[in-house]
């Protein structure tokens, strides 16, 4: 089962796409009366409210971006050397971490933050990877910066720019520049069409809409603690992955090491922004699945052990639906 996962060919994509179309609209059916419609006070509070009225419209909007997101993702690792001969076994990690937390059907403001991180990642391997243009470094930083207005933490994503390019070369004061100069753009953008449409939306207050409103789960065994047992095994495996992913980090060219490394600095930003915000894991275990699914597809890939690979998968998926059923059933 797992082999078929890496190879690329349209139709192990559309197989993949099918199961997990199929996968997704039976959790939409099955548990509609148990997902969450959030409260939102962010930047897009009336988009959001208009369109989560709408279940089956937003429902099939979040669906959409998630495919997109997990096809940019894929085509990320790909086309930049981070992972070998992966297939689509990135793309069906990636959309597979969506599926169990069900109560998160409906798009909401970390969805496009989401998008916007994965867009700002994809802009610093460009930079990295592409005679290091000014251009793309401004818009990796413009996209990242975009993302803290929906997931705050990311505001401090200077520290994911300049280390990412620090492992290719050295930083020097332009480059600075044009990061600081990309993160606050967004703000100073969102202030202008404030005021070009006469709206109360400035420069100062816009910093308020970092603060939008979490669901917190209080860490009791007996509420969730099967999420946890899930989430660790997701996490294990990723990091037994990453053992396997910079194991054999030296036999690559220069170019290819920096890619893996590259990606360790983002993954470890993303890991510890999990960590701060551990009570709202149910939102913040999809920004994860960046990283666990890249993880992940190093850890079963290839053909050693393969029995023993498939039995991890195979419980992995029985532990999701058992936690469904208990949860929902």
């Amino acid at each position: 089962m797992i082999s078929r996962l890496y190879e690329n060919q349209i139709g192990t994509f559309l197989t993949m796409l099918l199961i997990f179309i199929a996968a997704a609209a039976g959790e939409y059916y099955i548990f509609h009366d148990h997902i969450l419609v959030q409260e939102n006070n962010g930047l897009l509070q009336s988009f959001f409210s208009q369109l989560n009225a709408l279940f089956t419209l937003s429902f099939c909007v979040k669906l959409t971006l998630i495919i997109l997101e997990g096809l940019l993702l894929n085509q990320l690792c790909t086309q930049y050397n981070i992972a070998d001969q992966s297939g689509y076994s990135i793309f069906s990690f990636y959309v597979f971490s969506y599926l169990i937390f069900p109560k998160q059907l409906l798009l909401n403001q970390m969805d496009l933050g989401i998008l916007l991180v994965l867009l700002g990642i994809i802009f610093l391997y460009k930079y990295l990877k592409e005679n290091y243009k000014k251009t793309h470094l401004f818009l990796s930083g413009f996209f990242l910066g975009f993302a803290a207005l929906f997931i705050p933490e990311f505001f401090w994503s200077i520290a994911l720019l300049l280390g990412g390019v620090l492992i290719f070369k050295s930083i020097n004061t332009g480059d600075v520049v044009v990061v600081i100069f990309g993160l606050y753009m967004p703000y100073y953008l969102i202030a202008s069409l404030g005021y070009l449409f006469s709206t109360e939306l400035n420069f100062m207050n816009v910093w308020k809409y970092w603060r939008v409103n979490q669901v917190t789960e209080a860490l009791t065994w007996g509420k969730n603690g099967l999420d946890w047992i899930l989430m660790l095994s997701f996490i294990a495996v990723s990091l037994l992955g990453a053992m396997k992913f910079y194991g054999t980090y030296f036999r690559y060219n220069v170019e290819t090491r920096r890619s893996k490394l590259a990606l360790s600095v983002i993954a470890g930003f993303i890991a510890m922004v999990f960590i701060f915000r551990s009570k709202q894991y149910e939102n913040y275990f999809s920004l994860l699945a960046m990283p666990f699914s890249i993880y992940s597809s190093s850890f079963f890939e290839g053909r050693k052990l393969l029995f023993w690979k498939n039995l991890v998968l195979y419980l992995i998926i029985a532990l999701s639906i058992y936690k469904l059923y208990v949860q929902f059933g």
